[in-house]
């Protein structure tokens, strides 16, 4: 025996049972079928009798008062609103056996498939003067009569066997055997299981023919069993019967009746017939109404007849086993919403690559739903389960490398599974954002100008905003150093950045695309350029005084003008029409012990050529012993007091003992000694003085 609570497609179910009933489960089949059909065949009215047969999947069904609908085997009605029985719908097999003829057996009855018949056909009459045939000892046809008191006369025949039962296994196994998981579903699902299970209930046994008299004369024959009854599945959200609704099993019939003759020359009578099993019954709805009669009841036996005198009579048949009925209530299933609301929205574009599909899932009737994900092919790219209603489903692409492409259009859609029904939704599309492009690289040339910057034309098909890293491998072993970026916003531009280039050198060089926001990105490149031999402008100042700084240079003929831009980007200094050796004056005075870095711009025919330099201006502090009318004193210069001295500067004697030098020349970190020479008017010069070596080395303040 089942549980008292039953599956039915998913929906939990209740059982109600009368005579015989057993729980089952009937429906197993595809979790996605309809449980109450497509509604194909529409609104269909019996108004007169006739012949039901096969699947039928109405919208509505209706058998009306006073019409009889017959079904032979199996039938299954499925509406998808409402079925009614004003009528009668009926239902049996032909499997009842004959009766035997006069002194024959009787036949046994058909098998049914899930009803099981009644047990052995009566045995024969007796030849003495109570040769009355005897009933069958359940429910098999009864044996025909005997030949009454005188000797000579023939015995009548032996009653057939009642059916037995083929399956001995719960029908809804033997229905899930048939039908696979297409049982809810498809036609060619249903029309296998239409064929097999036609006999239902069994057949009663046919009674026995009569025996003969002594004298011969005639006996009578044997009544046919009656038919089992058949199966009828009524599926619908609504079913209603007033009328009838019957799978009986029909009454086996009554033996031919003996006739009377005198002394012994009596008749035997044809035993009766056994009756045929009931059939089974599935009423599958969640609201019932039963006004009417539903009816799987057994046949009753027929009667062995006489005339009674010397005749004798036959043996009644058996009744025949009492069918069932199955009362399901099948909870109403509403399908389940089409997933919604997808993400990435349909036609959206710039769509980051291996993006997340999300869709929300819903159920009218607040079930949890499997939402499976495709693609455009109509492959699954994965299921998640158990989505409550209302929240939302999600599926990873990278897995499937699903939208792994940039600047691809993708189509997908979901199916949303409630256990019983499902719902596809739309489909939909999104375009995974675009790489970024480059074009118009530059230098690509042989001798670029030392000042050369290098460009990169770039474009964003989605308009976005794009970060170019420069890379240089300078020393041509595949090592690659970022040396600038630039931001192109808008969606298109030039991207730049500064170089620092040395003479007579091979470059490669490549750039990087990044798109703002997302993980696409393009490489380009390497390409080659190399600089020229020499460079067309050299400083020749390291150090100057910082009151009225004077910078000096060598220039190649070919500079046309000779600019000097300090740290901050302002020029401090400009020469339209230099000549191959220039010093120029810088307006603004600076700090003294500085070292500054500053760049020279070289304009020349074919272009301008940038050199960064450094310079200082530091100042030694020399301490003298003033002589009378000498005009000026000479500064000698040596790095070791022993040393070599050479005239370094000249320095015009003031109110104060102390003397400068701020010569070029001058090196951080270096300790110099000093000799000082006295000149008069007419340029005598006196004798160096005694050496004397500064305390420290030199040291500047800072940039």
């Amino acid at each position: 025996m089942h549980n008292n609570n039953m599956k039915i497609s998913g929906r939990l179910v209740r059982k109600k049972q009368i005579l015989f009933i057993i729980a089952i489960f009937l429906f197993i089949g595809n979790s996605s079928a309809q449980l109450y059909g497509d509604g194909s065949d529409g609104e269909i009215v019996r108004s007169s009798s006739g012949a039901e047969s096969g699947i039928i999947e109405a919208q509505t069904y209706k058998v009306q008062s006073g019409v009889t609908s017959s079904i032979d085997g199996t039938t299954v009605i499925h509406a998808t609103e409402k079925i009614t029985i004003d009528g009668t719908l009926e239902s049996t097999s032909n499997n009842g056996g004959s009766g035997g003829a006069p002194r024959n057996d009787g036949e046994n009855g058909g098998s049914g498939r899930y009803v099981r018949g009644g047990g052995v056909g009566g045995s024969t009459g007796s030849n003495s003067d109570s040769g009355d045939g005897q009933p069958g000892s359940s429910y098999g046809g009864a044996g025909g009569g005997g030949y009454g008191a005188c000797n000579g006369g023939e015995p009548g025949g032996t009653g057939g066997n009642a059916g037995g039962k083929t399956d001995n296994i719960p029908p809804e196994t033997q229905i899930n055997s048939i039908s696979g998981n297409t049982y809810l579903g498809d036609r060619s699902g249903w029309s296998e299981l239409y064929s097999l299970p036609s006999n239902i209930g069994a057949g009663g046994g046919g009674g026995g023919g009569g025996g003969e008299s002594e004298t011969g004369s005639a006996s009578r024959q044997g009544g046919k069993g009656g038919a089992g009854g058949g199966m009828i599945i009524l599926i619908a959200p609504e079913i209603e019967i007033t009328g009838k609704l019957y799978s009986k099993g029909e009454d086996g019939q009554n033996g031919e009746k003996a006739e009377d003759g005198s002394s012994c020359y009596g008749e035997g009578g044809g035993g009766g017939g056994g009756g045929g099993s009931g059939g089974l019954i599935y009423l599958v709805s969640d609201n019932l109404t039963e006004s009417g009669s539903v009816d799987v009841s057994g046949g009753k036996g027929g009667k062995g007849l006489t005339n009674d005198g010397w005749a004798h009579t036959g043996a009644d048949g058996a009744s025949g086993k009492n069918g069932e009925i199955y009362r399901i209530d099948a909870e109403s299933n509403t399908a389940p919403n089409p997933p919604s609301n997808p993400n990435p929205k349909n036609s959206e574009t710039k769509v980051e690559i291996n993006t997340d599909l999300e869709v929300d899932a819903s159920d009218p009737d607040g079930d949890e739903t499997n939402i499976t994900f495709y693609n455009e092919s109509g492959n699954s790219i994965g299921t998640e389960t158990r989505v409550c209603s209302g929240c939302t489903a999600s599926i990873s692409t990278s897995e499937k490398r699903i939208a792994s492409d940039a600047g691809e259009t993708y189509s997908w859609y979901a199916i949303a599974d409630d256990g019983s029904e499902t719902k596809k939704s739309n489909t939909w599309n999104f375009t995974t954002v675009h790489k970024p492009e480059a074009s118009n690289p530059a230098p690509l040339k042989e001798n670029v100008s030392l000042s050369s910057d290098l460009k990169l034309d770039v474009d964003h098909p989605d308009d976005l905003d794009m970060d170019v890293a420069f890379r240089i491998d300078k020393n041509q072993d595949g090592t690659y150093n970022t040396v600038g970026t630039d931001t192109v916003t808008g969606g298109s531009g030039t991207a730049t950045a500064e170089l620092g280039l040395e003479t007579n050198t091979s470059y490669r060089w490549k750039a990087e695309i990044y798109t703002q926001g997302y993980s696409t990105t393009r490489e380009v490149g390497p390409w080659k350029f190399n600089t020229s031999g020499t460079s067309i402008i050299e400083t020749e100042t390291n150090n100057t005084a910082a009151n009225n700084p004077e910078l000096s240079f060598s220039l190649k003929k070919s500079v046309e003008e000779l600019k000097i831009v300090d740290e901050s980007g302002e020029t401090v200094a400009i020469e339209n029409d230099p000549s191959n050796k220039i010093s120029l004056s810088i307006l603004s005075n600076l700090n003294p012990n500085t070292q500054y870095e500053w760049t020279t711009e070289a304009s020349t025919p074919s272009g301008t050529q940038m050199l960064d330099f450094y310079f200082t201006t530091m100042q030694s502090q020399l301490k003298i012993d003033r002589v009378e009318k000498a005009k000026s004193y000479n500064i000698y210069r040596s790095k070791q007091e022993n040393g070599e001295y050479s005239l370094v500067d000249s320095e015009k004697p003031n109110a104060s003992d102390i003397i400068l030098d701020k010569s070029n020349g001058l090196i951080e970190n270096e300790t110099y000694c000093y000799r000082i020479t006295a000149l008069t008017e007419d340029s005598i010069e006196s004798s160096k003085s005694q050496a004397k070596c500064l305390d420290q080395p030199l040291e500047v303040n800072g940039k």
